[in-house]
């Protein structure tokens, strides 16, 4: 169901998506959940690749610039990595 003016209701679409998420290694949610926000996230792996949990950063539509979009994917990417070292290899 659409909570907002914004989501993916196209079954088509959606799996466009998920191709484009999968394919680029994070998510953004364009005011999706809630109008006026704006999410970018990924995933939180083990070794063999099952997923975790992920990690997102949200923000206001009017704070969240072309400059966060284009930044926060690699930053949480890097973020996510050195969660999966560590939970890989932890220190005693």
């Amino acid at each position: 169901p659409a909570l907002t003016d914004e989501p993916i209701t196209h079954r088509a679409t959606l799996f466009e998506e998920l191709g484009t998420v999968r394919e680029q290694g994070y998510a953004v949610n364009r005011a999706e959940r809630r109008p006026g926000m704006l999410a970018v996230g990924t995933a939180v792996t083990d070794p063999d690749g099952a997923v975790l949990g992920g990690i997102s950063v949200t923000g206001s539509r009017r704070r969240m610039t072309d400059d966060h979009l284009e930044s926060l994917p690699a930053l949480l990417r890097d973020l996510a990595e050195e969660i999966e070292l560590r939970l890989a290899y932890p220190q005693e």
